[in-house]
């Protein structure tokens, strides 16, 4: 009788079709998160971006109030608009003053959220609970997210994330409620659209989730097979009309703040270059998350050959992902994922003199994510011990993950750490060796009850 309780005890919290078995594993999910990031509570301001955003602006570090609400929704300082994330560091500075633990632990408890979303959206659209668990799992462990979570200034990574996974949560649901055509559709419909809005507000990265919800429609959602493609674009309409009023708000402020002017002069086939050997360094970098780092200097022209074969390369994985389209949807929607969201970022528009940034990999990767892990799935599916060998597999990539990020958290302790490790990682980084340099000025300076504001003052990194 004991053994037959436990077993079915055992079956009742592998069962995530069960409500409590989903809370728990949310629950464990979170904490864990928590855990493997707590380290970056240790962290000091690096006196980069938060000497803008937070130490020298006085809208943000007086904390909240009318007056500094209504700044932020006006304000393009700083060669952005994103009120939202104002607003979110001027309720931490109420909260927690300017005591740099605070607003760090708004940033991970937001991360460890944002992974629970993975979780619970992924479940809720494909009905494979444990895949979309692993996936949760990628996200939030993996190393290339501690400068989006580790990074204070960084908030708006975290931020627009929680409000991009609610928008596909509600859009998952209005998918559902269209089936049935009841009153829900709307409120669904209209929720999506709330949660958009407001991570537009938070980070203009989402301007590329309209294309996303279309990637959706096609698997896992199928809706391509229900209804017009005309249809399911014109049902988009009031969310690419926000990514258009956002888009030019965000071109205006970047002009304004002079981040247009710094690589103006570089040729569009440089650019093109560049993209194109950032697609393949970000994939390189996830199955190998080596010498990861704050600046990565942009070399201006890179090798002829390497631009050819990145680009090929590419190029066949987009041909293949569209050739199994048909037996394999996941693979389409995954690979488009990560190549359109990443656009705005990827340099075609080179708005600073970086190549690429960790930090932009947070929701790209996802669509590499759900390719892994569901390719594995199929790829093992004829295998006798199939469960047990990709459990194993989970479970080393889980404390694998955790290990190194964890290490590498200890390299954004402060300004004088994260600059020397990009100086260390990378090659001609003059701007790290400079920032290494200020920033222990600085530092030396505080500590000998000096204050100048001349040092590490420069225009946020984007």
């Amino acid at each position: 009788m004991a053994k037959e309780i436990k077993k079915g005890a055992a079956r009742s919290f592998f069962d995530l079709q069960n409500p409590r078995s989903v809370f728990l594993v949310c629950s464990l999910l979170f904490v864990f998160i928590v855990w493997v990031f707590a380290p970056a509570l240790g962290g000091k301001f690096m006196f980069y971006d938060e000497n803008a955003y937070l130490l020298s602006n006085a809208h943000v570090n007086s904390g909240l109030s009318w007056a500094n609400v209504c700044w932020a929704f006006l304000s393009l300082e700083y060669a952005n608009w994103y009120p939202l994330t104002w607003i979110s560091h001027m309720v931490d500075v109420q909260f927690y003053g300017l005591n740099p633990w605070g607003h760090h632990l708004t940033n991970i408890l937001l991360h460890a959220l944002n992974t629970v979303l993975v979780f619970l959206v992924f479940r809720k659209m494909t009905g494979a609970a444990w895949r979309s668990w692993i996936v949760a799992l990628l996200l939030g462990l993996h190393p290339l997210r501690v400068e989006s979570v580790a990074w204070i200034s960084e908030r708006k990574d975290v931020l627009s994330t929680m409000f991009w996974l609610l928008a596909m949560w509600a859009y998952a649901r209005f998918a559902d409620e269209s089936k049935s055509k009841g009153w829900k559709i709307k409120l669904f419909y209209s929720l999506t659209l709330l949660f958009f809005v407001m991570g537009l507000m938070s980070k203009t990265m989402l301007v590329t989730l309209p294309f996303v919800f279309l990637l959706l429609d096609f698997w896992p959602l199928k809706r391509w097979e229900q209804k017009s493609r005309w249809s399911l674009v014109l049902e988009k309409t009031p969310f690419f009309l926000f990514t258009t009023i956002v888009s030019v708000l965000s071109y205006i402020a970047q002009q304004r703040g002079g981040t247009m002017q710094k690589m103006i002069n570089l040729p569009l086939s440089d650019r093109f270059g560049n993209a194109a050997i950032s697609y393949v360094r970000y994939l390189g970098k996830f199955f190998w998350p080596e010498n990861l780092c704050i600046y990565y200097p942009h070399p201006g022209h890179w090798p002829t050959m390497e631009t050819v074969v990145a680009s090929l390369l590419l190029i066949g994985i987009s041909l293949f992902v569209f050739t199994q389209r048909g037996t394999k949807p996941y693979l389409f929607t995954g690979w488009f994922w990560y190549l359109g969201t990443l656009v705005p970022v990827i340099g075609l528009v080179q708005l600073e003199s970086q190549s690429m940034a960790d930090r932009y990999t947070y929701v790209p990767l996802i669509g590499v994510y759900v390719m892994l892990v569901w390719g594995l799935c199929e790829l093992t599916r004829q295998w006798r011990y199939q469960i047990a060998a990709l459990s194993t597999l989970a479970l080393v990539a889980t404390i694998l993950c955790a290990a190194m990020t964890r290490w590498e958290i200890g390299f954004w302790k402060d300004g004088v750490t994260v600059w020397t490790r990009a100086a260390v990682v990378t090659e001609n980084n003059y701007i790290a060796h400079m920032r290494a340099l200020s920033c222990s000025s600085r530092t030396m300076c505080i500590s000998s009850g000096i204050w100048r504001r001349k040092f590490c003052m420069s225009t946020p990194v984007r």
